[in-house]
């Protein structure tokens, strides 16, 4: 029965008539009941959104402080190919000095050559083996720095791939966190607004139910009002009618 529709019938004495108030009590009793289970139900469902939503929060958390972990240990591996590569580096100085000392050694044994030079055979024989040993050193050298210079190149493509690689990474999933995050602190507010909003539904029909039944206790006052006037109305008829009767005997 739609509020605004209900008509209330009149009683004989005045005011309405005390059924159909009480039955009009009771329809919106059961309405506001229903209506309070429902908003009580919407409530709970919005505190369990609310708790998932936190709990999905507090996961993305410990994914973000996983992901940092790992690029904590990868910049740690970082570190350490940086050391090895400065432990090649120093290798290859010392190479570079060792090859340096040849070239002496075939410097002093040129000297020596000279002084030697009445001596042909030995001159050449001499010659002719300073020549292979600075041939050999000269190889040798080129190998190893060759060789040091192509693991030192290598190392540091790998580094740089695996850099760029470990940036793209952690911007994606870093961007996608802040996306969860942002998503869930706004899914959050929406959910309080509801809260809000089902309070006040809860006074406004608190208020509605009071007006009720502060009408209905009006109404109840006037119909005993009014039939107080009619029975004072009836004895005073009855009276007026006796009296005129016995003026009539007499």
């Amino acid at each position: 029965m739609n509020p605004v529709e209900l008509q209330f019938r009149t009683a004989t004495l005045g005011g309405f008539h005390k059924q159909d108030v009480l039955d009009y009590i009771e329809l919106m009793t059961r309405e506001q009941a229903g209506r309070l289970e429902t908003a009580e139900r919407e409530r709970d469902e919005a505190i369990r959104e609310r708790m998932a939503l936190e709990e999905q929060t507090t996961a993305d958390q410990e994914a973000k402080a996983g992901l940092e972990q790992q690029l904590a240990d990868r910049d740690k591996c970082l570190s350490e190919a940086e050391a090895a590569l400065m432990k090649a580096q120093a290798a290859l100085a010392q190479e570079q000095t060792r090859r340096e000392g040849l070239e002496m050694q075939v410097l002093e044994l040129e000297e020596r050559l000279a002084k030697v030079e009445p001596a042909a055979e030995a001159y050449e024989s001499v010659k002719d083996r300073t020549a292979g040993i600075e041939l050999e050193a000269h190889h040798r050298a080129k190998l190893v720095e060759l060789a040091a210079q192509e693991k030192i190149q290598g190392m540091k493509n790998e580094l740089q791939q695996w850099i760029q690689t470990s940036k793209a990474e952690y911007s994606h999933l870093r961007a996608e966190i802040d996306a969860t995050i942002t998503r869930t602190a706004g899914e959050l507010e929406l959910i309080q607004g509801n809260l809000q909003g089902l309070s006040g539904v809860f006074v406004d029909q608190d208020l509605a139910l009071e007006i009720l039944v502060e009408q209905f206790q009006q109404t109840l006052s006037q119909g005993s009002s009014s039939k107080a006037v009619a029975d004072k109305d009836s004895a005073s008829a009855h009276s007026k009618k006796d009296a005129k009767a016995s003026g009539t005997r007499s």
